[in-house]
């Protein structure tokens, strides 16, 4: 396979939860669009259910290789794949992908491309509000090469974003400290514990 296909023929497409279950402080984790950020699953908000109190029959719990796609609101098309840490958890409310004939995180890269948000931006923007089904969601188009080559591309892009993801966190730990320099500076100057006159040479004349 090097080719364009939809992705109806690659991966079966499901629906998650239909309904809340009754919510538990501990249990088995259900994943929703808030815990969905850029290819990342996060815990922000996450809620937990009682495994008897879930339809196993009708949405059973997540599969490592799966991705989970939002399906409405201002982040519809947003995804991320399903790790070992989240194999077993609960699929939410959203859309849930499950690879067939494809490395599924090569699938879970394609899903965050330019090209794959474009079509579902066009899908999903005919309703007054963002919304994608499992139909829609399906015939969106992607390019699949041979498996070797979705391994060597699915490697390079785990590479480079790994750096891309360790620079933005350094870059973060030095916004962070200049602002906490920032305080500390502001708080010196107005306690009366720095001389603004002659600090940095850079005073103000009060004549």
């Amino acid at each position: 396979m090097n080719e364009y296909v939809s992705l109806k023929r690659i991966a079966q497409i499901r629906y998650g939860l239909g309904q809340p279950p009754p919510l538990s402080e501990h249990g088995i984790p259900i994943l929703r669009a808030t815990n969905i950020t850029r290819g990342k699953i996060t815990e922000r908000g996450l809620l937990h259910a009682k495994l008897e109190d879930l339809p196993l029959d009708r949405a059973p719990l997540l599969d490592e290789g799966e991705i989970l796609v939002v399906r409405s609101g201002a982040y519809t098309g947003d995804s991320a794949r399903i790790t070992s840490k989240w194999a077993g958890s609960a699929p939410g409310y959203d859309l849930r992908v499950t690879p067939r004939s494809v490395d599924s995180q090569y699938l879970a890269h394609a899903f965050l491309s330019t090209g794959f948000q474009d079509q579902i931006n066009l899908a999903s923007s005919r309703a007054a509000q963002p919304h994608l089904n499992a139909e829609e969601l399906g015939e969106v188009e992607l390019w699949v090469p041979p498996l070797q080559e979705q391994l060597r591309i699915t490697a390079f892009l785990d590479a480079e974003t790994a750096r891309i993801d360790q620079l933005n966190s350094l870059h973060r730990q030095v916004l962070a400290k200049l602002a906490e320099r920032r305080q500390s500076l502001i708080t010196a100057a107005v306690t009366g514990q720095i001389d603004v006159s002659t600090a940095s040479g850079r005073g103000i004349d009060p004549t």
